[in-house]
């Protein structure tokens, strides 16, 4: 299984993957400062990390804090 890249937002280097149901699973950051998440994949757990990790990021979070 694919590793999760950093929040695109937050740079919270330990997101997870959220089983809401059996069927719907989505990729969340986890900070609760955040609350970023990605759109559900809806079939798997790698799906979930699939769609996370193509998610736009930041070249550098300094852009954000400037």
């Amino acid at each position: 299984m694919s590793k999760m890249k950093p929040c695109p937002f937050c740079g919270n280097t330990k997101p997870y993957v959220y089983k809401w149901r059996e069927d719907l699973y989505t990729g969340t950051c986890g900070n609760p400062r955040c609350g970023c998440e990605a759109p559900n994949d809806g079939t798997s757990e790698a799906g979930a990390i699939r769609i996370w990790n193509r998610r736009r990021y930041v070249e550098s979070l300094k852009e954000i804090n400037q």
